[in-house]
């Protein structure tokens, strides 16, 4: 079986978080008000359909519609103005380089998937992505069903595999999926801290410099 690197996007691939929160208030407060609004906090690491199970949960359903809507309104603002993260063509080419296979698994839609890659001018050595905003079979973060998928179209063994994530809910999924997870800080936003990784890097020369120890390991 072949061995994958998977990717998050947001936070990971692309330095978009901190643009994205503040959207999120923005709309969250108009969503919520009061203790449901204490209790939705923010949806960093979840998809639209995160969002709408979590408003459900806490007894206060918002519709579905109304959260694509409003976060697919201003997605092209976000991936316009965010940076891609420094160094990612340097570590793709290393991960190839060491036979690796290539995915990415976001909770974004595929057409934002889409364009941020077409800003990587390694793009075409990633070899799956899986939108879990678009395939609905597929259960939202902190399932592992979007990785677990992506390491089947890989016909990767997921012991050998590794998944690079940003937000908590990410890294369950990636742990979950039995694969190593490592916790990127580069793009964090302030006051997040990140829990359950096996490993935590703070640039990409970092992540490189953990696969390289660890994928050496007897």
């Amino acid at each position: 079986m072949n061995k994958a690197f998977i990717f998050d996007m947001d936070g990971v691939l692309i330095d978009s978080e901190r643009i994205w929160l503040a959207h999120d208030k923005r709309i969250l407060d108009d969503l919520f008000t009061g203790e449901a609004r204490i209790k939705m906090g923010n949806s960093i690491g979840l998809n639209i359909r995160g969002i709408h199970e979590k408003a459900a949960r806490i007894g206060h359903p918002v519709d579905i519609k109304t959260l694509a809507n409003e976060y697919g309104r201003v997605a092209p603002e976000v991936y316009e103005l965010s940076k891609i993260t420094h160094d990612i063509d340097a570590l793709v080419e290393r991960l190839i380089g060491w036979n690796f296979m290539l995915g990415v698994v976001s909770a974004s839609p595929q057409r934002d998937i889409a364009k941020v890659l077409t800003r990587i001018a390694t793009r075409k050595k990633f070899e799956v992505t899986v939108s879990l905003a678009d395939r609905h079979d597929l259960q939202p973060k902190p399932s592992p069903d979007g990785y677990l998928e992506a390491l089947r179209e890989l016909n990767a063994d997921a012991k050998q595999s590794f998944i690079l994530e940003d937000s908590n809910y990410g890294i369950e999924a990636g742990k979950s999926a039995g694969c190593t997870v490592i916790g990127y800080r580069g793009n964090l936003i302030d006051g997040y801290e990140q829990t359950g990784a096996d490993e935590y890097a703070n640039t990409m020369d970092d992540v490189a410099e953990i696969v390289k120890k660890r994928a050496t390991q007897p």
